[in-house]
């Protein structure tokens, strides 16, 4: 009985379990081979996705809405990417439905939106989700959001204030990038990095409180906030504080990471205990007209003094090595700097649009001048740069800049500007390919090795025409002695040539002889030839002429003539 009991049971759970299988796609809201399917209800798209659906697309002309809990019986749990951007004329939206995700640019280009209202399970908020929305004044996060993805509010123009849920632990990229009348935001405890531009160009935005909890703030984090008069560090931040004045420091207090630019000082010192000054540190600070920085500062980053609109006087260290890009950039009262003489490179922008700076001197110790470095330096007309120089960049000099509406430079040259250099250097390099006017100081070093040659070849030249010309007188003064001697080879009365002989005997151009006999050898060689000619039946004088040895008189008697001759007598 027990064991029947058993069975029985089993067998019902096993038909319960069965049960479960068939129906869960229909307890989820929606069969799984549906996923992918789209359908609409004259207002909005939809697309089935795992248990419920998300809106793709909304009707353009649509100027409120109520998004309800559900559609033909399929939750709604998505808002997709770019759903309502055609909606330019939707004022008002309610969403009762639990969507959890806002997709990428959900609501961009809502320009007419003026109110929403989140549903409480939202976690996701996607990239751009809000960009644009420049009618939306309020907003409010639900507690359950976890993630605000890049420049959600982005050019959301008249948002006043945001409250950041307790779940987000990062603000990326832009997230409020020139929310102009964003005045007050609330970070929560827990949020751990602040990324690069979140708060860019927000005008009003006069305070910031930065939780113990953020060990992360990235350079260029907040700028181009002109209102802004301080930056609150909680107390235990491991990472971050602030002084007396709202500036911002990394814990140590050597690196100076933030000055507020809407403070009232005119003349400002960066402590002692300053050893780095973070890119864009006091741009746009718009009331400080001198500024010292002290000998312990060996780095500034980029852009860091840029947009000084007052700035008239800079006390700068003498050691610095570079003076980085767009570091006094659009600094228009700047009608003096003085480069120390440690620096080798001068960045990109470096001076640009500083249109009251009337001359800049160039020690020895620069080699690099950026692109663009003193474009737009209208009062400056002349510049002397130091043949040390290595490399000058487009329009770093003569030139003034504008930029078009991608905001890339335009050069345009200076009527009447002066560069003074030495031939042979970057300075003439750049002036001519520019276009520029070239004030040349010295000896162009390679004309003068070419004007050197040109010289030595026409010396060289008159040289050997001079040589030539008394080899030429000498050989005409020998002419008379070479004559006498043709004429007379030999004065010696005992010397007699024989060719004129062999050539009137003889006929034979070809039968000569090359030497010379003596007299006493020929009477010698008379009397044995008449000897021999009677011995060999009278031979006539046409015969070889030999001496008393048989041997041929044609060539010289090389030795042993003499004793010979005394032989024979």
């Amino acid at each position: 009985m027990k064991k029947m009991r058993e069975h029985s049971m089993m067998r019902r759970l096993g038909g319960m379990l069965a049960a479960a299988v068939l129906l869960s796609p229909v307890l989820a809201g929606i069969p799984a081979s549906a996923e992918g399917e789209t359908f609409d209800d004259g207002t909005c798209t939809y697309e089935k996705i795992s248990g419920g659906v998300r809106i793709t697309a909304v009707e353009g002309s649509t100027t409120m809405l109520h998004v309800n809990s559900n559609v033909d019986g399929y939750p709604i749990l998505e808002i997709g990417d770019s759903a309502f951007s055609s909606c330019t004329a939707l004022k008002t939206l309610t969403i009762d439905a639990p969507v959890t995700v806002l997709g990428t640019g959900a609501f961009a280009g809502c320009t007419a939106l003026e109110s929403i209202k989140l549903p409480d399970e939202l976690k996701t908020i996607g990239p751009g989700a809000f960009a644009y929305c420049t009618s939306l004044a309020e907003l409010e996060l639900p507690e359950s959001v976890t993630e605000i993805g890049t420049g959600a509010f982005q050019y959301c123009s008249s948002l006043t204030e945001l409250t950041i849920p307790k779940g987000v632990k990062t603000l990326y990229e832009n997230t409020f990038l020139s929310a102009a009348l964003l005045e007050k935001v609330v970070l929560p405890e827990g949020l751990e990095t602040i990324n690069t531009a979140c708060f860019w160009n927000c005008l009003v935005l006069q305070e910031l409180n930065i939780p113990a909890s953020v060990t992360s703030i990235a350079d260029v984090a907040v700028v181009a906030c002109p209102a802004l008069q301080r930056i609150n560090v909680a107390e235990g931040n491991p990472s971050y504080k602030n002084d007396e004045n709202g500036v911002l420091y990394d814990i140590s207090g050597e690196r100076l990471i933030l000055y507020p630019a809407g403070r009232s000082d005119t003349v400002y010192s960066i402590p002692d205990s300053v050893k780095e000054i973070a890119p864009y540190a006091l741009a746009g600070a718009l009331k400080i007209e001198e500024l010292t920085i002290p000998e312990t500062v060996t780095t500034i980053g980029a852009a860091a003094f840029s947009n000084g609109r007052s700035l008239k006087k800079i006390n700068c260290p003498k050691n610095l090595t570079s003076l980085p890009d767009s570091i006094f950039a659009d600094c228009p009262q700047l009608e003096s700097f003085e480069i120390p003489d440690t620096v080798t490179e001068i960045g990109a922008c470096a001076f640009m649009r500083c249109d009251q700076l009337k001359s800049i001197e160039l020690p020895a110790s620069v080699e690099t001048v950026g692109d663009y470095a003193f474009a737009g330096c209208t009062a400056m007309t002349e510049v002397t740069i130091p043949e040390t120089v290595k490399t000058i960049g487009e329009c770093a000099f003569g030139f003034n800049v504008e930029f078009d509406e991608s905001g890339n430079p335009n050069g345009t040259k200076i009527d009447g500007f002066v560069i003074h250099g030495k031939p042979d250097t970057a300075a003439k390099s750049y002036a001519v390919s520019s276009g520029v006017k070239f004030d040349q100081q010295g000896f162009d070093k390679n004309k003068l090795i070419a004007v050197g040659a040109a010289a030595a070849a026409v010396i060289l030249l008159a040289a050997v025409i001079l040589y030539l010309r008394r080899k030429r007188a000498e050989d005409k003064a020998a002419e008379p002695e070479t004559a006498a001697a043709e004429e007379t080879p030999a004065d010696d009365p005992n010397y007699t040539s024989i060719l004129g002989d062999d050539a009137e005997e003889d006929g034979d151009p070809y039968d000569r002889s090359y030497g010379f006999r003596t007299e006493d050898d020929a009477e010698e060689d008379d009397g044995d030839s008449a000897a021999a000619d009677d011995e060999d039946g009278g031979a006539d004088d046409t015969d070889s002429p030999t001496d008393a040895k048989g041997r041929s008189t044609y060539g010289f008697d090389l030795g042993g003539s003499t004793d010979d001759r005394g032989s024979d007598e």
